[in-house]
């Protein structure tokens, strides 16, 4: 449901960071929400590639929803995509790109949350180490959240590792600025209209 070409997430609406922790120490909890991570973002680029194939609606906000069905369980999977309202300036070879901010709810992957350019771009946030994203909800004080990258190696997406936070703070925003380090064109803020989002 991407609007356009590239990595656009269309309604990939994120979700893996939300699955219940295993028992055990913080820890090991963190590892599996890591791990239920690089398992979604695996499935980032068919998804994609595919076209996002799905039912989508537009609401009277920024926000589109998307509904498609998951091969593998039959079962939907949701999202919700909002786009910036400015570009991510790059240099050459790049162009300059909006970027998607996407809740997604998946019967396999879980629940997660992810920005992804709509376009190529060099995001710097690996998959095999955390990265610090700060994220500002209205004129609320900046806040910190931790990052990880696609565990394909794509570099124009990253997830958090905390949905749940992420978009309890969006819930309450008109707009929400994420700031993201990109290679060779420094922190960046992006800024999306995150108003009426309304989506269960």
């Amino acid at each position: 449901m991407m609007r356009k070409s590239g990595l656009v997430v269309v309604l990939l609406a994120v979700a893996g960071c939300g699955a219940p922790p295993p028992a055990g120490s913080p820890d090991n909890a963190a590892e599996a929400a890591a791990d239920a991570i690089e398992r979604a973002a695996a499935n980032i680029q068919a998804e994609v590639a595919a076209g996002g194939a799905g039912a989508a609606a537009r609401g009277g906000t920024g926000w589109t929803y998307s509904e498609k069905i998951d091969p593998m369980t039959d079962k939907p999977t949701k999202s919700a995509c909002v786009t910036s309202t400015n570009e991510v300036r790059l240099d050459a070879p790049y162009d300059n790109v909006t970027a998607e901010l996407c809740l997604r709810d998946s019967p396999q992957h879980g629940r997660d949350a992810f920005v992804a350019l709509n376009g190529e771009g060099q995001i710097l946030c690996r998959s095999y180490e955390r990265c610090k994203l700060q994220v500002r909800f209205g004129k609320a004080p900046a806040r910190s959240f931790s990052g990880i990258g696609a565990s394909d190696g794509s570099s124009n997406i990253v997830f958090f590792t905390d949905r749940a936070s992420l978009e309890k703070g969006v819930r309450t925003a008109d707009e929400t600025i994420v700031q993201i380090e990109f290679y060779e064109a420094g922190q960046q803020a992006i800024r999306f209209p995150t108003k009426g989002l309304d989506w269960k």
